[in-house]
C-alpha cells in the first residue's frame, strides 16, 4: 500500500496552512514519490501486489479546505496531522478493494 499525496507540487498557495518554505513543497513531494516508488518495486520483487494510494489522492491533499482534503493539515477531530481522515481512508479502501478484485 503507497501513501496518498499529503502536500501538493506547488505549495506556494498553501504556506498559510503548512508553513514549509516554497521549494520545500517539491522536494517533499518527491521524496514520497521515490518511496512510494521503492515500495512498489519491493511489492514487485515479492511478486506482491502494490496498491496505489497517491493517484486517486492528487486534488485531496493537507491544503485543500475541508470536504475536499482526504489529508488533514494539523491535528482535528477528524485525524492526526498529516495523516487521512475519514475521506482518506475511503479511498484508499476502495484503491485496496478495486486492486484486489481485478
Amino acid at each position: 500500500m503507497g501513501y496518498p499525496a499529503i502536500v501538493p507540487d506547488d505549495g506556494t498557495a498553501c504556506r498559510a496552512t503548512v508553513p514549509l518554505a516554497e521549494g520545500d513543497f517539491a522536494w517533499f513531494r518527491d521524496k514520497q514519490k521515490q518511496l512510494n516508488s521503492m515500495l512498489a518495486h519491493e511489492a514487485g520483487n515479492g511478486r506482491d501486489t502494490y496498491v496505489d494510494a497517491y493517484a486517486p489522492s492528487i486534488g485531496h491533499d493537507a491544503c485543500k479546505p475541508r470536504g475536499v482534503r482526504w489529508i488533514e493539515p494539523e491535528q482535528t477531530a477528524e485525524a492526526a496531522g498529516f495523516h487521512p481522515n475519514a475521506a482518506g481512508h475511503r479511498s484508499t479502501a476502495d484503491a485496496a478493494l478495486a486492486t484486489l478484485t481485478r
